[in-house]
């Protein structure tokens, strides 16, 4: 299941509602994620806290949903 996309500003389209940041940041290690302070931006919006460095993703590239 695709529950995201990485667009060339670097910003993560979400499709669904679930915490995908945090444990994307863990079962994929490419994610990139833009921060705003320790939140995530999407949207132009600050959402949920995250830990960890940012990580570049390549661009378009599917976000797939590991536990589907």
């Amino acid at each position: 299941m695709i529950v995201g996309e990485t667009k060339s500003d670097g910003f993560i389209i979400v499709l669904e509602s679930i915490p995908v940041i945090e444990y994307f940041l863990a079962d994929h290690p490419f994610l990139f994620v833009l921060k705003c302070g320790p939140t995530v931006m999407f949207e132009g919006k600050c959402l949920q806290p995250v830990s960890g460095d940012d990580i570049v993703a390549p661009i378009g590239k599917p976000v797939e949903d590991p536990h589907s």
